[in-house]
């Protein structure tokens, strides 16, 4: 009706157009331009009184769409117990999403949902393997409610974390050698059942000590502590003996069993004066020599001069990157005395190695200046002359 009425209001513009033009042309083209007119103004009308065609489709429901359809998503470090979800975006038939659920590598499973029955929750049955690819798989036959199908299968990947690993180390060295003083620490990747850690702790030869134990019943480190100094120059073997599992159950693994050797006791070089020397200075200074670097303070106690069995008191320093004690004796030392240099057991290395022996060495200072024998004179008594 629109279209007629625009037609009819059409007329007089196309009047006023078009009048002046007939009345300047000869009958047969007058006639032909109003036909020509009219056929445009009818068939304009026309158009006007037919409906135009539509293009409509009926409607319906879309497939159903899993998350995993959307781009890929790769999950990582998932635990050995960690549930995966699949989400889908209508709520689902379940027995026919079950029907369609596969794992690979192979695994069992248990599949839950959510109370719309949108989101499928795929948990292993016992536990996934760790450090494996996995890929759960919803075949395109999977449907929602209303049957409606996937129509090609939908896929969500992830990757579980790697294996639980302990590492034992020791915790003091010297070089390549164990302090004899050291601990031994392992540490895990996760934390671990503490108590079945501590019962598959081994090391020999065997040694008396005890756990730094945390406050919680799963932790990620342990430290044995031995009470006592370790042997010197000894190979001791740390190890993890028995199956034991994770905070999440998975069975933990061991990267390496530690063999360490633990420093060399230290030992005396030489003192100086050389032993049996005759002769020395009172003012000399003393020194004794050592096979490595010793502990200033426990060495410096255990270091003792005497002469004729008396203490002798001096100042003690140290040379050559403390592996050289050096004494000198204040007041002087007494004259043509037996001076005596020890070093007792207490004296340790730096890397906490006890001394192996005691050691000692004497030797003798220069004899005390000779006096002057006073002679006696003969007393003459004068004789009288004779007269």
């Amino acid at each position: 009706m629109r279209r007629l009425a625009a037609a009819a209001l059409a007329i007089p513009i196309l009047a006023s157009l078009y009048v002046p033009v007939l009345m300047r042309r000869s009958i047969a083209a007058r006639v032909s331009l109003v036909l020509g007119i009219g056929g445009l103004l009818g068939f304009g009308a026309i158009g006007a009184l037919v409906p135009r065609g539509t293009l409509a489709t009926a409607p319906s429901t879309p497939a159903p769409v899993a998350s995993a359809a959307f781009g890929p998503n790769v999950a990582t470090n998932v635990g050995p117990g960690e549930p995966v979800d699949v989400t889908f975006s209508h709520p689902m038939d379940r027995a026919a999403v079950a029907d369609a659920v596969s794992v690979s590598p192979s695994q069992a499973v248990q599949l839950e949902w959510n109370a719309a029955g949108t989101t499928l929750t795929v948990r292993p049955a016992t536990r996934w393997t760790t450090g494996t690819y996995y890929t759960i798989t919803v075949g395109a036959a999977a449907a929602d409610r209303e049957g409606h199908q996937l129509g090609a299968p939908m896929r969500v990947a992830f990757v579980t974390r790697t294996a639980t690993l302990g590492r034992i180390s020791a915790t003091r060295m010297d070089g390549r050698a164990a302090d004899v003083r050291t601990a031994f620490r392992i540490t895990f990747d996760h934390p671990v059942d503490v108590a079945a850690a501590v019962k598959a702790f081994r090391i020999a030869p065997e040694v008396d000590g005890s756990f730094l134990l945390p406050d919680e019943a799963a932790a990620k480190e342990l430290t044995f502590e031995p009470v006592a100094p370790l042997a010197a120059n000894t190979v001791y073997r740390v190890t993890l003996d028995g199956a034991f599992s994770d905070e999440d159950g998975a069975l933990v693994g061991l990267s390496n069993d530690l063999a360490v050797r633990t420093a060399r006791a230290p030992a005396i070089v030489r003192f100086r004066p050389q032993p049996a020397t005759k002769d020395v200075p009172r003012g000399a200074a003393l020194s004794v020599r050592f096979t490595m670097r010793m502990d200033r303070a426990t060495t410096a106690t255990a270091f003792t001069v005497t002469a004729n069995g008396n203490p002798v008191r001096g100042a003690t320093t140290w040379a050559e990157g403390d592996t050289v004690l050096v004494f000198q004796p204040k007041p002087a030392l007494p004259a043509g005395a037996r001076v005596t240099m020890a070093v007792g057991a207490g004296a340790t290395a730096r890397n906490g190695a006890p001394f192996g022996a005691v050691g000692q060495s004497s030797f003798s200072t220069v004899k005390p200046k000779g006096t002057a024998t006073a002679r006696s004179a003969s007393s003459s008594v004068p004789i009288p002359r004779r007269q």
